[in-house]
Parts: structure tokens; C-alpha cells; sequence
């Protein structure tokens, strides 16, 4: 039977003016196993497999998972194949670099811009900043761009779940540390969503793309990129050198991830990231559902 829902525990019934949408934007199969009801209170739905995430994510205890055998075993290989395809983006995105030094180049780029095969990917935020920044960005950044908040209205925010590399290790370092995490707040969005606004309200004063040095995946991504980099003995004399110039743009991610694996709380993914407002903003449009049917 799936997850049974309880209206007397969920915020969105019980707190007039709440939005809580935990249960809808962490479940796998979202606009499927977990609807919105009336077009925004999420509701179960019937294709739900009973994987137990939203009893797991919501904060009110307001959902349960009714046992179903045949069901969880297929949520479990779908989270198994999940888990592949994050391992598979992290090692794409390590060895994409040397392989474009060696002449390859039918994928390149960083998670601000990358093209696959003649397809434009972009953050959305980042073209976002180009034009706020006095710069007329190019179409194919503005077509990326356009790309990705299209898969997110129609799958919802697949990237933070499948692709993105960060929220990947950050799942690493919880499962390293034994426990589950602790329930994440109802306010989560409204803070990514505060650093957001502020971070595009200072982007005219400042004239650079503020809010793309607070991006973990993207600086990871481009973290490899300068691994990859050829360079000078002009420049770099020293082992110690050589470490950290290496070592310097992945410190902001193991600075992070220490923190997590102390507190025990996926900070940066409920509370900072600005990139993900975008995604989540376009997955709570009322058509999105009905495009994901």
C-alpha cells in the first residue's frame, strides 16, 4: 500500500500560512509517488512504492510507510541505481578533464556551463548573474539555462537527488557516520531562498556572479578542472606548492563536509545552497505535476 499521510500532523493543515513541501521534493518518485493535492499540499499518490523517504524527511511525523514487500524491493533497486549514477557523475566529472586534454570533445565543462554532446547544460542561477552583472550573456548559456529549469518542471529536482556531486558526498558522510540525520526544519527554503535574493541583489553593486563562489558542486567541478591543468615550473617551485594549488579550491567542500560529519545535519543542502531555489521553484509550479503524469 505505500505511505499512509496524516492530516492532523502535516504543517501544511495544521499551521495556516505554512508550506511545507519536505516530503514532496525528497521523494524519488516525485509528481508519482508523491503528488500535490489541490496543486500544492503533497498527498501520496498511487504510484507510490512505500521506499519510506518521506516517513524519514518529514519533520511532524505526519507520514508512514504501510509494509509492502514486492513494492520496497523495487524502491531499493531503484535507489541502488540511483547511487550508480551518482558514482558515475563524480568519476565523469574527475576524468572529463584529462580526457579533454587528450582531444576529447564531446562533453566539457563545469556545472556553470557544460556541454553534452551539443546540448547546453547551465546553472540557471549563474546565467541569472551574468545579465544582473552588465553582461549580455550568450545564447547558449540562456539556452542551458532554459534546459535545466525545463527538466526540473518536468522531472522536478532530479539534479539534487541524481547528479549533483556534492549532495552525493554529503550523503557519504551521514552514512559514515552511523546515524540518521536529524530531521530537517520546516524554514529551510525560505534561508536558501534569503541567501539567494541577497546574493542577486548584490550582484549589480559588485559586477561579478556573486553567488557562484557559494556553490559546492560547481567549485568541486571546477576543482578538477584545475587538476587537470597543465602547468608552468615557472610558476610552482615546491611539493607544497604543487598540494596547494591542488588542494585550494576542494577546501571549501571538506570544510563543509567536516562540519556536517560533526553536527550530524546536511547543512549546506537544507540551509545554503542557492542554486537549488531555481529548481525547487520550478518544481512547485502548479503544471509541474501534471507534466510528470
Amino acid at each position: 500500500h505505500g505511505s499512509a499521510f496524516f492530516k492532523d500532523r502535516c504543517l501544511n493543515w495544521i499551521e495556516s500560512g505554512t508550506m511545507c513541501m519536505t516530503c514532496y521534493d525528497r521523494c524519488p518518485l516525485r509528481g508519482e509517488g508523491m503528488v500535490l493535492d489541490m496543486g500544492y499540499v503533497p498527498a501520496v499518490g498511487e504510484s507510490c512504492v512505500g521506499c519510506g523517504m518521506c516517513e524519514y524527511v518529514c519533520p511532524k511525523n505526519a507520514v508512514a510507510v504501510v509494509p509492502d514487500v514486492q513494492k520496497r524491493e523495487g524502491m531499493i533497486r531503484l535507489l541502488r541505481l540511483r547511487r550508480l549514477v551518482q558514482v558515475a557523475v563524480l568519476l565523469l566529472l574527475a576524468a572529463l578533464p584529462w580526457l579533454n586534454r587528450d582531444g576529447f570533445t564531446g562533453m566539457k565543462g563545469s556545472l556553470f556551463a557544460f556541454d553534452f554532446f551539443g546540448l547546453p547544460f547551465a546553472d540557471p542561477l549563474g546565467a541569472v548573474q551574468i545579465g544582473l552583472s552588465g553582461i549580455i550573456p550568450g545564447w547558449r548559456l540562456i539556452a542551458g539555462a532554459l534546459v535545466v529549469l525545463a527538466v526540473a518542471l518536468c522531472l522536478g529536482r532530479i539534479f539534487c537527488s541524481w547528479f549533483c556531486p556534492f549532495g552525493f558526498l554529503s550523503e557519504l558522510v551521514h552514512a559514515i557516520r552511523g546515524r540518521r540525520p536529524p530531521k530537517p526544519l520546516k524554514h529551510g527554503f525560505r534561508s536558501r531562498a534569503v541567501i539567494a535574493l541577497v546574493g542577486l541583489a548584490l550582484v549589480p553593486l559588485l559586477g561579478f556572479p556573486l553567488l557562484n563562489q557559494l556553490s559546492l558542486p560547481g567549485g568541486l567541478s571546477l576543482g578538477f578542472l584545475t587538476a587537470a591543468a597543465p602547468l608552468s615550473s615557472k610558476t610552482i617551485h615546491t611539493v607544497l606548492e604543487h598540494l596547494l594549488f591542488f588542494a585550494v579550491p576542494f577546501l571549501p567542500v571538506i570544510t563543509v563536509l567536516a562540519v556536517e560529519l560533526v553536527t550530524g545535519e546536511r547543512l549546506w543542502c537544507r540551509w545554503v545552497c542557492p542554486q537549488s531555489v531555481l529548481l525547487a521553484l520550478m518544481a512547485r509550479l502548479p503544471v509541474a505535476p501534471r507534466l510528470r503524469r
